[in-house]
């Protein structure tokens, strides 16, 4: 008998194997037809992913943030990885979330690359780094950035909004 390598075994059994256990969990005595699959989109996922963020479900919030990233699959992918940023933060990555972070200022002054002011000053909040928080939130109000007309609400920046140079920004950007 001729062996497969591991990774094709696996894939063999999981194509395999895991529709009949699937099958098997259902309950045989319900004919009740099983709820449709919601679609999963990149965005759909971004919004999974914050919800288990802010619910404290850091580990889960990467996750779901990885199969957003992944699904995507082209183009650069700000949403996405803006939120596997905050999730990886959220996780206790603080590293990881940095390097993403870095990576898209990067792109974003070398490429022109869409990424909004105010959603890395978000990511900066999760990590903890209220002075570059503030320095994004600077560069968002001189950018007239759109996403400042929500600053308020903004619950990625909570972290922040104790700070003392939380009330002087809001009151700096009542003025323009």
């Amino acid at each position: 008998m001729r062996r497969l390598p591991l990774q094709q075994s696996a894939v063999i059994m999981a194509v395999l194997v895991f529709p009949l256990v699937a099958c098997s969990k259902t309950d045989s005595k319900s004919s009740e037809p099983a709820p449709a699959a919601v679609p999963q989109t990149p965005e759909s996922l971004i919004q999974k992913s914050t919800e288990l963020r802010r619910s404290g479900k850091g580990k889960e919030a990467v996750d779901t943030a990885v199969a957003a990233y992944t699904l995507a699959r082209t183009g650069p992918r700000v949403d996405e990885r803006l939120e596997l940023a905050k999730a990886q933060a959220a996780a206790g990555k603080s590293a990881g979330a940095i390097n993403e972070i870095k990576q898209l200022e990067h792109e974003k002054r070398e490429q022109k690359l869409p990424v909004d002011e105010v959603s890395i000053a978000e990511v900066y909040a999760q990590i903890g780094d209220p002075n570059a928080v503030f320095r994004w939130l600077s560069r968002a109000a001189e950018a007239k950035s759109p996403k400042l007309a929500g600053v308020q609400d903004n619950k990625d920046l909570d972290p922040v909004k104790s700070d003392p140079r939380w009330a002087d920004f809001l009151a700096g950007l009542q003025k323009k």
